[in-house]
């Protein structure tokens, strides 16, 4: 199986690099944007598998970064991590307005999100979670 990339868009040090350690030992290939004004010019050069996208970001908002990447021919798919759109009826609201394919929040277990990142990337993967509808 080839190597999947994954593009992390997050203004936080600490988060990009806690995702740099769980998903680079899970065997992806990461590329980071600080901003969303960076992360729709790399998800459009890069062409990753995902964008992992932060809900509040600089010069774009996430939520405009995701409706962005998912308007691209070819989109990759989206999942937006969040600490403050944490409410339930965001899980349903931000698919369905902005495009995001999932929804998590930034308390996410990286079993969790591992697996999440999974399903997206191999829609046939059998997996018990389903963050999006939980």
């Amino acid at each position: 199986m080839d190597q999947k990339s994954v593009l992390v868009a997050d203004d936080d040090r600490f988060i990009r690099e806690m995702l740099r350690v769980v998903l680079s030992s899970a065997g992806y290939n990461l590329h980071f944007a600080e901003d969303g004004l960076a992360a729709v010019e790399m998800a459009a050069t890069l062409k990753p598998d995902l964008v992992l996208v932060d809900g509040l970001l600089p010069k774009l908002h996430g939520f405009e970064v995701c409706r962005a990447v998912k308007q691209m021919q070819n989109a990759p798919k989206v999942i937006m991590l969040t600490g403050i759109y944490v409410k339930p009826t965001y899980r349903y609201q931000i698919p369905r307005e902005y495009g995001a394919d999932a929804v998590l929040s930034k308390s996410v277990e990286p079993k969790e999100l591992l697996e999440c990142i999974a399903r997206q990337i191999n829609p046939e993967m059998p997996v018990a979670l389903n963050p999006v509808a939980a």
